[in-house]
């Protein structure tokens, strides 16, 4: 078998193992293939594990060779989002915590499951943010206003006028926490102004430069002259934190308490070719996910 890279994991925890597998896989190309050479004898046993766990891996095969040692073989695939996905598909990877893992699994998508790609829709007429009022202008991510709840309706399908806030339990807590500092809490009295275009903005973090979409600027809290508020709406500020999962933690690091300053904001009509909803069907079941939820599911073609 023709490798293209060859790691040796001995001696390291399962924790660094897989650390440093998924490192050097990020390296190769789809269809180019690593190998794990380890001394434990769970090799055959972890090995699927490690790929599932890594996502943009694919798990080949582990043989004890003569040095006595567990030489592991792992393909590198290339993933794209279910968002962008056509036909059948095989689940590889799902972003997101517990909730939205046990979410999906609720509708049977999982890991390692073959579903077919019917359709994919505008289910919403504005593609953009959603702009809304407290104590001062609060800018809603499609994804979050897709689980906030006023009255008996989401808030993303509020055109405008004011509504009172009467869940958020499908939010995680640091979510809750997060929008809290900036006026959004169950129990209070918001207005929607409507829907915002899709921006990008380029901001200088610690001397270095960012290029943000609107929802992911809208997760960092920035504390100003004028209080606590989202990277949106700033000339400059410190960070105070983060409101975001763990893929939005990876991509800008450890970023708390650091200088912030908005370069440039640029406006961008939205694609609608990436759909808002996304129809699926998994076995004889079939779901509708809202392109929020799809976003977070990654997937590879099934091979013919």
């Amino acid at each position: 078998m023709k490798t293209k890279k060859v790691v040796d994991v001995r001696g390291l925890s399962p924790q660094e193992r897989q650390k440093l597998v998924r490192e050097e896989s990020e390296e190769l190309e789809p269809g180019e293939i690593i190998e794990v050479i380890s001394d434990d004898g769970r090799m055959q046993k972890l090995a699927p594990r490690i790929a599932e766990a890594i996502g943009t891996i694919e798990y080949i095969d582990v043989r004890k060779e003569e040095d006595g040692l567990y030489h592991g073989y792992f393909k590198r695939i290339e993933l794209i989002q279910l968002t962008n996905a056509r036909g059948y598909v095989k689940v590889a990877k799902i972003d997101g915590g517990s909730q939205v893992k046990n979410e999906l699994k609720s509708m049977d998508i999982e890991i390692r499951k073959t579903i077919e790609v019917l359709d994919r829709g505008v289910s919403h007429k504005h593609l953009g943010p959603l702009i809304v009022k407290s104590e001062r202008s609060v800018l809603i991510p499609r994804g979050i206003a897709d689980k906030i709840f006023v009255d008996r309706k989401k808030l993303l399908n509020v055109e405008r006028g004011k509504v009172k806030i009467t869940s958020m339990e499908e939010l995680n807590e640091d979510m809750i926490e997060g929008l809290s500092k900036i006026g959004i809490e169950v129990g209070k009295e918001i207005e929607v102004r409507g829907h915002d275009t899709e921006k990008t903005y380029k901001f200088e973090i610690d001397n270095e430069e960012y290029t943000l979409g609107d929802g992911e600027a809208a997760k960092i809290l920035v504390k100003t002259g004028g209080g606590i508020i989202q990277a949106n709406f700033i000339d400059e500020g410190i960070i105070e934190r983060i409101i975001g999962g763990t893929e939005f933690y990876d991509k800008l690091g450890d970023i708390s308490g650091k200088k912030i300053k908005m370069i440039k904001e640029e406006e961008k009509r939205a694609h609608e070719g990436l759909g808002q909803f996304v129809a699926l069907k998994i076995g004889d079941k079939e779901a509708t996910l809202g392109r929020g939820l799809a976003e977070k599911v990654w997937v590879k073609k099934v091979e013919e």
